[in-house]
């Protein structure tokens, strides 16, 4: 086992509670889960204590309350070149050959899950939408934008949720430009800055639940 393969086992041992660790990912199966989403991190700094990351408990205990299958994977070092420290997802179409190394990585679910993502973890997931093989139910792309030279096609279209902040000066015009690129996809601007809050964890969730409704199906 290589050194970083040991290293991202060693900090998802310490999943924040109430998670267990599963193949490099913390996840919650609620009993009876009525979907599953495979939530990509914000970029994390190398020291990251991971039993401690606060997107992470704000989703699990909305995970738990709503019946979610709720899956959030260990990112990789060396994917922002700016941070190579950072614990990062491919967020460039240079770094398309990491994307279904990454995809073949994640843990086995059964359906299609929703795919959410932060920051960082939001550019992936608009890669992940326009240049992959994965078959999702949906996407939600939270503060983050779209990702130079990535195109949207009809036939890869699924329902979309898109969040942006008042106050996040960077990311913000990148979720407007979003916005305009899938006309169909519902977009929620909150009062703000660039972080993950309570509103923005309601909001995903009423989101998912709210497709599988609809679907009137499991994950």
């Amino acid at each position: 086992m290589g050194l970083v393969s040991l290293l991202a086992l060693l900090l998802v041992a310490a999943c924040p509670r109430g998670f267990d660790a599963v193949e490099n990912a913390c996840v919650v199966i609620p009993p009876k889960a009525t979907a599953t989403l495979i939530y990509f991190h914000g970029m994390l700094p190398g020291t990251t204590d991971w039993s401690n990351v606060r997107e992470l408990k704000l989703l699990g205990t909305e995970a738990k309350k709503r019946g979610v299958a709720l899956i959030a994977p260990l990112g990789e070092q060396g994917l922002c070149p700016w941070a190579t420290e950072h614990w990062c997802w491919p967020n460039d179409r240079s770094q398309l050959a990491h994307v279904e190394r990454v995809v073949k990585r994640l843990p086995r679910v059964t359906g299609k899950p929703v795919l959410a993502g932060f920051s960082n973890g939001g550019y992936f997931v608009t890669l992940l939408a326009t240049d992959s093989s994965i078959d999702a139910a949906a996407y939600v792309v939270m503060h983050a934008g779209p990702v130079t030279g990535s195109v949207f096609t009809p036939e890869r279209a699924r329902p979309t949720l898109l969040l942006g902040a008042t106050h996040d000066v960077y990311q913000l015009p990148g979720m407007k430009r979003l916005a305009e690129l899938l006309p169909e996809a519902r977009f929620t601007i909150r009062n703000g800055v660039h972080e993950v809050t309570q509103e923005d964890v309601k909001a995903l969730f009423d989101f998912v639940t709210s497709l599988s409704s609809r679907r009137g199906e499991g994950p």
